[in-house]
């Protein structure tokens, strides 16, 4: 019987250990990734050896007393009683303080966390309900959810809005607030563990910092209708330094828009002509992180310059704005 039991116990704790390997979390690409997965982690390590000790008392009950034909009724055991209750508010305990300190974390919920508290009065009404950044040199995007697409405006950037493509700087604080102009959206990146449901009439705000360059998808997480399935796009992490060559790049290419409309406008030619309307998707087989993020159905507009990776068509005219 001490044989058996030593070989059940050694089994256990192989299974225990390689469920906790192959549970291992990939690297994070956010701080919110990294809080999440650092969450998840601690409480597995706490649902595992717990899951299997049960499992492990029900096989060891069911093998211990397999030919007992006559069992009597258990006694009552005051000792087992505490025990367990002890054990159960301890883990109770850690996951509450486990979770709580994720809540509380900046990242996840900046509303709570923010100092300065939510904005009232401010100028701009996008800004209006939103979380002010601590840091001044955070970046504010305003994400406008409609049916069925996505529109991004970049505060204190005249002129550069983007549609289904969200372009952020790498190991920098960004704000999202998200809002929406008719139905109830949800802004998903599961990558970026990035997740804020867009409500008409109101603004929530998302704070990350993204710690990996790359492509992440992103997604409605409520269903609005039937385009719900065509309200997807790419969130691009891109360095620091790039990431103002893009935006300078847009402010001018509209810039110089603007100026076209205007022109036509004083000769008379009838209706302005939106340059930028359809910019904002790359087709092409470029390895570039932002050449190769999904953006709709809209055709791509090739422009030239110092950084092709981030092209002055992935912006739209902003005063063009979707129904």
């Amino acid at each position: 019987m001490d044989r058996t039991r030593a070989r059940l116990g050694g089994f256990l704790a192989l299974v225990v250990a390689f469920l906790a390997l192959a549970t291992t979390p990939a690297a994070a690409q956010s701080v919110n990734k990294a809080l999440i997965n650092n969450l998840n982690r601690k409480l597995l390590y706490v649902a595992l050896p717990l899951m299997m000790s049960v499992e492990f008392i029900i096989f060891y009950t069911i093998y211990r007393y397999r030919n007992n034909d006559d069992p009597a009724p258990t006694e009552e055991n005051r000792r087992l009683e505490i025990t367990w209750t002890v054990v159960t508010a301890i883990i109770l305990a850690f996951v509450g303080i486990a979770s709580m300190v994720v809540l509380a974390n900046p990242y996840i919920s900046p509303v709570v966390a923010a100092d300065n508290g939510p904005q009232e009065g401010g100028t701009n009404q996008y800004l209006q309900g939103a979380v002010q950044p601590d840091d001044p040199n955070a970046v504010e995007i305003e994400a406008l959810a409609y049916q069925w697409g996505w529109e991004f405006r970049y505060a204190g950037e005249e002129n550069v809005t983007t549609k289904k493509k969200l372009v952020i700087p790498k190991d920098r604080d960004v704000y999202i607030h998200v809002s929406s102009k008719d139905v109830i959206h949800a802004f998903y990146s599961p990558k970026l563990g990035l997740k804020q449901d867009a409500m008409p009439g109101a603004y929530a705000t998302i704070r990350t910092k993204a710690t990996e360059e790359g492509v992440y998808p992103f997604y409605c997480a409520e269903f609005c209708g039937s385009g719900h399935a065509r309200m997807g796009g790419d969130v691009v992490v891109v360095s620091n330094d790039e990431y103002r060559s893009w935006v300078r790049e847009q402010r001018n290419r509209n810039a110089t828009a603007s100026a076209v409309a205007d022109a036509k406008d004083g000769a008379g030619s009838g209706d302005d002509t939106n340059l930028l309307g359809n910019a904002t998707t790359e087709t092409g087989d470029d390895a570039n992180l932002l050449d190769n993020a999904t953006n709709g159905s809209e055709d791509d507009t090739a422009t030239s310059g110092p950084n092709p990776r981030l092209r002055a068509g992935d912006a739209t005219d902003p005063t063009v704005r979707s129904a």
